[in-house]
């Protein structure tokens, strides 16, 4: 099911940790906003609305890089074990920040992929945006093929 294009959602990453309630404030005074995409399905927009506030905790690289990153759409998609959400964000191209240039991340498209469920997570596949996420390159041995992180289930 479609959701309408008036009834677009604005979701804005907060900061917070683990032991709050999920607040609707900047990160560090300023704001990633995730649009829900106009093809967004009822199931998209329930599981974004229920773990993005998460990804600061999950993901502090986003709030050091926040000036450099664009989130551009959500996608519908399905996993393994159920359907998922994605939240699709650009890295610039020439970004201010120097330390994402040394990450090699400059240009990229990260997939952060929220997979629902009792055993709820977190995935990116891709070698830089592991780096974005966690604000630090990510070792080999950290490297795998599924790099997930866990979500709490409120």
């Amino acid at each position: 099911m479609k959701l309408l294009g008036a009834a677009v959602v604005v979701l804005i990453l907060s900061a917070c940790d683990a032991n709050t309630e999920p607040k609707t404030s900047g990160i560090d005074q300023k704001s990633l906003k995730i649009s829900l995409s106009d093809d967004a399905t009822e199931h998209t927009a329930a599981t974004l609305s229920k773990y993005v506030h998460q990804l600061p905790r999950l993901c502090p690289g986003l709030n050091t890089f926040v000036d450099d990153l664009e989130a551009v759409r959500t996608e519908n998609n399905g996993a393994v074990d159920g359907p998922a959400a994605t939240v699709v964000i650009k890295v610039a191209d020439r970004p201010k920040s120097f330390k994402l240039r040394e990450l090699h991340a400059q240009g990229e498209h990260c997939f952060f992929t929220f997979v629902p469920g009792p055993s709820a997570r977190l995935v990116l596949m891709k070698h830089a945006c592991q780096s974005v996420c966690l604000g630090r390159q990510v070792q080999h041995s950290e490297q795998e093929k599924d790099f997930s992180l866990a979500l709490v289930n409120y």
